[in-house]
């Protein structure tokens, strides 16, 4: 019979053990059947589960995190600028299903790369659609100096669908909106460039 100490001691060691493992993240019961089997490959491709955790309201992951999500060979022991972003396109067009993306590389655009003083290499996507950038939806990919891609972060959407690109209202109804929920009696537009520079 175990001692109390030592059922302490094991649950202890189990929940260690899922914390590692990520199986603390509840939200991983809300995954499609899609995003598990794409999830069940990345993690017999890493050796291991990664750390996820996923936007409750759409069901995309904002936080991905493992010694190398995607582990590769580079064509020399030290990853190149090239071999690392043909391993971040590999990653992104492999993990389409449990990042609910239909096509990542023609909805994500590059919008920052970054080394830091570590030599670890943070680059930055924009999601587009329609070739309009989708309002605060954006992810992160961060490999360390030996180019391992170490951790996803970011906020996407699911690919949009059937969702129109061409504006409402015309620009007018868009002045006399402003105008009327900023309260303003008269507000001169002469003065602000509403086209793209």
């Amino acid at each position: 019979m175990l001692s109390r100490r030592e059922v302490l001691f094991c649950v202890v060691l189990t929940l260690i053990s899922q914390l590692a493992h990520g199986a603390d993240n509840s939200s991983l019961s809300a995954l499609t059947l899609e995003q598990q089997l794409n999830l069940d490959t990345l993690s017999e491709k890493t050796g291991s589960v990664p750390e996820i955790y996923l936007d409750p309201r759409h069901g995309t992951p904002i936080f991905i995190k493992a010694q190398d999500l995607n582990p590769i060979q580079a064509s020399n022991n030290k990853a190149s600028a090239t071999d690392q972003q043909n391993k971040i396109s590999q990653f992104l067009q492999n993990n389409s299903k449990l990042l609910k993306l239909n096509a990542p590389l023609q909805e994500l655009e590059l919008s920052k790369d970054m080394l830091d003083e570590r030599n670890s290499r943070h680059i930055t996507y924009q999601q587009i659609y329609a070739g309009l950038p989708v309002w605060g939806k954006s992810i992160k990919l961060h490999l360390n100096a030996q180019g391992q891609l170490y951790l996803y972060n970011g906020r996407l959407l699911p690919s949009p669908t059937a969702v129109s690109s061409l504006p409402h209202i015309t620009l007018e109804q868009a002045r006399a909106a402003i105008s009327h929920d900023l309260k303003l009696n008269s507000l001169n537009f002469k003065d602000l460039d509403f086209t793209e520079a």
